[in-house]
């Protein structure tokens, strides 16, 4: 909600921020270890597999 807030009310200008942290999240999402708290988990707390 924040990457969309911080796009939308920037009018663009801090997109790159935006695209920046989605890819560093997305790296972090990418490399966690299955079951590993809090990226390894889904909303329920079951571990995410390959």
């Amino acid at each position: 909600m924040a990457q969309l807030l911080i796009t939308v009310l920037s009018f663009g200008i801090l997109a790159v921020v935006s695209a920046i942290w989605g890819l560093v999240e997305g790296i972090i999402i990418l490399t966690a270890t299955p079951g590993a708290q809090p990226w390894g988990v889904d909303a329920q707390g079951v571990p995410l597999s390959n």
